[in-house]
């Protein structure tokens, strides 16, 4: 079998043939070692290539790519969000919603929801109105923030007018009721949190006694 010039020289260069440098530069490679890999059938492996550098805007992609972010960190993330409470109140009531699931020592609570990155608490709080009651409300008053002492939470609170939509529950994943709620319901509502030290907002419920009204007496 007749073997071409380039391939003896590229089976060389495998090293799978012996090939002998002479003192005059000339390299020599014996017929035998052509003969033995004919023989042998050595099969030839292409000599592995060395990794190309990666072009700058491959690094730069990788560097522009988001890094990928864990479940937990995740959860840390958004119990490290402020909270925005809207506490609403028409003609002597106050709108309150019952949880599918008990929060820290209570179920029914004030419209409230996690402020969402770019947003402002205030644009929360009319936010979470509207998602869970179909309420538009604007707000009043500030009446201020603090550490909730139960779930560790930023609240920031919120006194709020209704100006438009009807009552609805929206928001049936998180919440079971909707309903306006007199004095009397929101203490009855709340007991379990007033037993907490400083579990009950002072200017919250300051607020609340001065508008709300009590429930009315009984054969009333």
């Amino acid at each position: 079998m007749r073997v071409s010039a380039s391939t003896v020289r590229r089976w060389a260069q495998l090293s799978l043939i012996r090939a002998i440098r002479l003192p005059s530069g000339q390299v020599r490679i014996r017929r035998s070692e052509v003969d033995r890999v004919l023989r042998d059938g050595v099969e030839t492996e292409e000599p592995e290539r060395p990794t190309e550098p990666r072009s700058r805007p491959a690094q730069a992609a990788a560097a522009a790519a988001p890094a990928l972010v864990s479940a937990p960190a995740k959860k840390r993330d958004r119990k490290d969000r402020p909270v925005a409470m809207a506490i609403v109140v028409e003609e002597g009531r106050a709108l309150m919603t019952h949880r599918r699931y008990k929060e820290p020592a209570f179920q029914w609570n004030f419209v409230s929801g996690e402020v969402e990155p770019g947003e402002t608490p205030e644009e929360a709080a009319i936010r979470e109105v509207r998602e869970e009651t179909g309420l538009e409300v604007v707000i009043d008053v500030r009446l201020g923030d603090r550490i909730q002492p139960v779930s560790k939470r930023h609240m920031h609170y919120f006194i709020c007018r209704v100006v438009g939509g009807d009552l609805d529950l929206v928001d049936h994943e998180e919440n079971t009721e909707v309903a306006w709620c007199t004095l009397d319901e929101v203490y009855e509502h709340f007991e379990e949190l007033a037993r907490i030290p400083d579990g009950m907002y002072k200017p919250l419920y300051e607020y609340l006694d001065r508008v709300l009204r009590p429930a009315p007496a009984a054969g009333h």
